[in-house]
């Protein structure tokens, strides 16, 4: 996946293991939907009456339904260059800790931490897919700072919780 996180701009976002079981339940549901709309086209243009799922005549178009909502984790977290001598060795860092306009490798400050933009980057924001217009324009009118989600989003706890009470 190659788009932007929209609480620090970096391109470390994938979807969580938890999508799996919402979006197979969202698909059984969209195939349904289909289906009835289908179904309720038929007895709207043949004037034949269609038998529903629960043995009733089929006679409007059914509601849109409620999907569960599918989310993106930020893993800038993660990225981090832990040696001190210029080496990448054991270095998770996607962009090698090297500037993309100089191609010169990123120094280190005056304590021997790392100034590389990636490196420095503690985002671990998670939020549904489709938000990102909504958090940036937050972001702009300065109604939400820092790079996580917050209370805004669940966090990956939380949504284990939602997802085993379920």
């Amino acid at each position: 996946m190659c788009q932007q996180c929209a609480f620090c701009g970096h391109e470390f976002l994938d979807e969580p293991n938890s999508n799996g079981p919402a979006l197979a339940e969202n698909t059984q549901k969209l195939l349904m939907y289909d289906r009835a709309k289908a179904d309720a086209e038929a007895n709207k243009n043949n004037k034949q009456q269609v038998i529903g799922a629960k043995g009733t005549v089929i006679t409007r178009t059914p509601h849109r339904p409620t999907l569960k909502p599918i989310y993106v984790q930020c893993h800038c977290f993660q990225q981090e260059n832990i040696r001190s001598d210029g080496s990448d060795q054991g270095s998770s860092c996607k962009i090698n800790c090297t500037d993309p306009v100089s191609k010169m490798r990123y120094p280190r400050d005056v304590n021997g931490m790392p100034t590389c933009p990636i490196c420095k980057c503690m985002c671990q924001a998670a939020y549904k897919i489709g938000s990102q217009q909504a958090i940036l324009s937050l972001r702009q009118q300065g109604k939400l700072k820092g790079e996580t989600g917050g209370a805004l989003f669940p966090s990956v706890g939380e949504r284990k919780r939602q997802a085993n009470a379920a």
